[in-house]
């Protein structure tokens, strides 16, 4: 099974998260002029979120075939304390869930770098959009496993005075408004397996480029983009982020027997929609990531994406003459 082959990477993976979410912590240093960040402060904090890898294909007239997995929906509990940030948190599912999964995204801050990383390892997929899709048993696809690992390199010109870490976790405060171009790079495997064509018998949408059983890509490209923070005098802050790229890619597809070599150009948006607020003592915020990845089959395009919404609720246990 594919999760099998990937335990030990999961266990390095988690194993070297911890080193260097340590080491680049202690590393980074926030302007004090544009960011609280609240030294020798605990805080903790509640949270809920959704996070899940999608799956789509879509026709030259626009027509989709949208897939997710089960057991979105997780909570959990933080804490912070100067270069500590950790968050733990258990997947809300119920017993009728057809998805096995390992979902590590995560990210750090050193200076005016910020690394992107994520590890998924996902098990059976139902489809969202099933008004063509018949029997109703074929909207359960626990055939359907995909394997993503990927790292993304982001310089924010203004990083110094554009916290990341006040709009994500919400332990630090932006105390003003500031904007900051971006570049970047990413690097990315994806694959896709499954028994039989991912499009349903029945589904005439599709031609035959478009019968995946299996897909794999290797992505390697460049991004651009900007991203702005306001910060309003009630304490309320909106953060918004546009990060396009394309690259190249490499691998192959196979649609029901036919094997094609792919070798041609990806594209990807990354997207950032945040709202929040802090005082001295509480602060909450509510973010919305979308990561998406595309490349043409023909006259259809294959999407995968990441998809990552969060809210939190948090308080800081500040210390007397502080």
């Amino acid at each position: 099974m594919l999760g099998d082959k990937f335990y030990a990477l999961k266990q390095c993976v988690l194993t070297i998260w911890l080193g260097l979410s340590f080491f680049f912590a202690i590393a980074q240093e926030d302007s004090i002029k544009w960011v609280e960040t609240y030294p020798d402060t605990w805080s903790m904090r509640t949270y809920g979120i959704v996070k899940a890898q999608g799956l789509s294909l879509i026709n030259p007239q626009g027509e989709r075939l949208d897939y997710l997995p089960d057991n979105i929906f997780g909570i959990g509990l933080g804490v912070s304390y100067d270069f500590i940030n950790i968050d733990l948190g258990l997947t809300v599912g119920g017993p009728q869930s057809i998805t096995t999964r390992f979902d590590f995204q995560g990210n750090l801050f050193f200076g005016k770098s910020t690394f992107d990383l994520y590890l998924q390892l996902y098990r059976g997929f139902r489809v969202v959009n099933p008004e063509n899709v018949e029997p109703p048993e074929q909207q359960e696809r626990r055939d359907i496993q995909t394997a993503a690992i990927g790292v993304n390199y982001i310089y924010v010109f203004n990083g110094d005075k554009l916290s990341a870490r006040a709009v994500f976790t919400g332990d630090y405060r932006q105390e003003r408004s500031i904007g900051s171009w971006m570049v970047g790079g990413f690097t990315s495997f994806f694959l896709m397996r499954a028994d039989s064509s991912i499009v349903p018998t029945g589904d005439n949408r599709f031609d035959e480029e478009a019968q995946l059983k299996e897909i794999t890509l290797n992505s390697t490209g460049v991004t651009a983009g900007y991203s702005y923070n306001h910060v309003f005098p009630s304490k309320f802050n909106i953060f918004v982020s546009v990060l396009p790229g394309i690259g190249i890619n490499s691998g192959n597809t196979t649609s029901e027997d036919i094997f094609s070599p792919q070798f041609a150009e990806v594209y990807r948006l990354q997207g950032t929609l945040a709202i929040g607020y802090g005082n001295e003592k509480f602060y909450t915020a509510l973010s919305s990531a979308t990561d998406f990845y595309w490349i043409s089959l023909g006259e259809n395009r294959f999407i995968y994406s990441l998809i990552k919404i969060k809210g939190l609720i948090g308080y800081r246990f500040r210390r007397k003459g502080n």
